[in-house]
């Protein structure tokens, strides 16, 4: 029974009810409207509907012969169940004709809260769920208006291949999620209302969108600098950016735009003009990272030394400071920058000791036998296809990883191999984008702190500049090898975006990629975890019941997102997301992180935030160093 505007629909309701809504849209007028309306009249029982001729009923108009185009029933307190058949009223314009009426009919045609016309969908009642993905069949659907609801989740992917122009989403009462990377793909748009939602992430590259003249974005978690694509366009006469933690420079918006900045961003200067070039350099390096939350929250200002508490140099290799006039003494400090190679202070005015500087460490074979224990079983981290990796401690206390390639697995293929993984592991400059092609649980090492690390990058192979796919040979792991790459051998960046999805429903299920002690239909974790995608108690009966147990409120709501990023991750590749992505959804859940057991079990302090802890990790980088040695030429590994 619905009964005002404050009353939620179940979520599984909302896919329902746009979808019948949708295909009463694109429905062409071929239906009787005759035995529509005496279906109505049955159901309701109106005053005045008599007789043969419906468009003569009390109420009720017809633009067309036999096409109602209007009813008006209002504040004639009737009461009933709509009939499902209303539907396919096609003609039908004036959908207030129940307003003061209390019908009763689950997703059914109730005009208290619905407006449509052919290309315009309106729900504004409180319904609560997602907004479902079925708009890529809609390429005419030009209008989406869902403001003041209550939906959840991302926006839909398939709004990249529809022709909405009017997309209005805002003041939803949890708010939508996400990145909003999918506005940069929807060039029909011209009125963009986003505001007062979740969503995070960066504005992305609007240039395609040469209609879009209002664009809403204010109260949202959206950070980054904004792009100069946004100034450019040719349309645009209001942009509301206000209450967001944006960074970089100001924007320059041409003469009669109405733009609003507000005070709550964190641009590098009050008004327009370039960051410093210190700045400029460690915004890059914030992008790099897809420009997380906690580093946009972190610091303000055009002072690279100043309100960064992230910024560490522990993986400084070279510090050119030649022909600067510098005077004083060369800091002791300096020893600290383990990776610290070249320092080049020649030509200048410096006076002192220099500074003892430690050199690279090498290690010999006899060295590593005795961290690792004569290599025993018990120091065992994990078994690749061509060696084994054992974990080791050195008489300092620095723990290592060895990597120990063995004899009777030597071939072309096993050599190779190796080097690929030596050459990812020693890589310097630039960072490259790699694919690792077999990523699952035992490729994933945990420190004692709890930080993990991937491992075993035999397989890796250097991802293209483009997002064009290559051919590979078929290599990985069954249950974990994305779809397409498993039928035809194509590789993209998405196929590892699939393993991370199977993996996060692992740590949620505590079930295995592919069971055989389960039945067919239940066996193949992929296949088995949407079902229970539908609802957030419904994903209650997946969780591993270890994690049930202390599963809280505040709990639930973290694992209910990564329960739809994992959802995400594991769709046809082009409807996963980026790892981009990804990494801005989990960064959203970083400042919610509290450890659940004692401070002594992970050597992390309780009291820290993961914020404080990713911190600390970055500053003990080298507290655990990963070592390839050249393999030993023995059959047998040493008892």
């Amino acid at each position: 029974m619905l009964r005002g505007r404050h009353k939620f629909l179940p979520s599984d309701d909302v896919l329902l009810l746009l979808t019948t809504l949708l295909a009463a849209i694109i429905r062409r007028g071929s239906s009787d409207d005759g035995v529509v309306m005496g279906a109505l009249a049955k159901a309701t029982n109106p005053p005045g509907w008599t007789g043969p001729d419906f468009c003569k009923w009390d109420g009720v108009a017809c633009d067309t012969p036999n096409k109602v185009s209007s009813i008006n029933l209002a504040s004639k307190s009737l009461s009933g169940k709509l009939p499902p058949e209303i539907n396919q009223l096609s003609n039908l314009k004036t959908p207030s004709a129940f307003n003061g009426t209390s019908f009763q009919g689950r997703c059914q045609l109730c005009p208290t809260w619905l407006l449509f016309k052919k290309s315009i969908l309106k729900i504004m009642a409180n319904k609560v769920g997602k907004i479902p993905d079925i708009f890529g069949s809609l390429p005419n659907f030009a209008n989406l208006k869902l403001s003041y609801n209550n939906l959840t989740g991302w926006m839909p992917w398939s709004f990249a291949k529809s022709g909405i122009q009017t997309l209005m989403l805002n003041n939803q009462m949890l708010g939508l999620s996400g990145p909003i990377d999918i506005l940069g793909e929807m060039h029909s748009l011209r009125e963009v209302w986003i505001h007062s939602n979740q969503f995070s992430g960066s504005i992305p590259d609007l240039s395609a969108c040469t209609e879009l003249s209002d664009l809403q974005l204010r109260d949202n978690r959206l950070t980054g600098v904004i792009p100069d694509s946004l100034t450019k366009l040719p349309k645009l006469k209001n942009a509301a950016l206000q209450s967001n933690v944006f960074q970089g420079p100001v924007p320059s918006f041409p003469p009669g735009i109405q733009v609003n900045l507000g005070k709550e961003n964190h641009f590098c200067n009050p008004g327009p003009g370039p960051c410093s070039p210190q700045v400029t350099v460690l915004l890059e390096i914030a992008a790099s990272m897809y420009y997380p939350m906690v580093l946009a929250e972190a610091r303000e200002g055009n002072d690279a030394c100043q309100q960064w508490q992230f910024v560490t140099l522990p993986s400084l290799r070279s510090l050119y400071l030649n022909d600067n006039k510098l005077v004083g003494v060369i800091p002791k400090s300096l020893t600290s920058l383990k990776q610290l190679q070249i320092l080049d202070i020649s030509n200048n005015n410096i006076s002192g000791k220099v500074p003892s500087f430690q050199s690279t460490m090498i290690l010999k074979t006899d060295a590593l036998r005795k961290a690792t224990n004569n290599f025993s079983q018990n120091s065992i981290l994990g078994k690749g296809g061509f060696g084994i990796v054992y974990k080791g401690e050195l008489p300092n206390g620095t723990k290592i990883a060895v990597k120990r390639m063995e004899s009777s697995m030597i071939s072309d293929k096993g050599l190779s191999e190796f080097k690929a993984e030596i050459e990812v592991l020693t890589s310097h400059g630039k960072p490259e984008l790699f694919i690792h092609r077999d990523l699952k649980p035992s490729n994933i090492l945990i420190g004692d702190d709890m930080r993990a690390k991937v491992c075993d990058f035999g397989l890796v192979k250097q991802a293209p500049d483009t997002n064009q796919s290559f051919e590979t040979r078929l290599a990985g792991t069954f249950g974990y090898l994305a779809p397409e790459y498993a039928a035809t051998g194509k590789v993209t960046v998405k196929v590892d975006v699939y393993a991370f999805g199977v993996v996060l429903m692992e740590i949620i299920t505590g079930r295995k990629s592919l069971d055989s002690s389960l039945p067919d239909d239940s066996s193949h974790l992929v296949t088995w975890f949407p079902r229970f995608l539908q609802g957030r108690d419904k994903i209650k009966e997946a969780v591993d019941p270890v994690l049930r147990s202390d599963l809280n409120e505040e709990t639930f709501k973290s694992l209910w997102k990564v329960a739809e990023l994992a959802g995400h991750c594991t769709r046809e590749a082009n409807q996963r997301p980026d790892m981009s992505h990804v990494v801005t959804v989990l960064s959203s859940l970083v400042e919610q992180w509290k450890p659940a057991a004692d401070e002594d079990s992970f050597r992390v302090d309780i009291g820290m935030s993961l914020s404080q802890v990713l911190q600390k990790w970055k500053l003990n980088e080298d507290s655990f160093s990963t070592i390839a040695t050249d393999y030993i030429k023995q059959k047998q590994p040493p008892q």
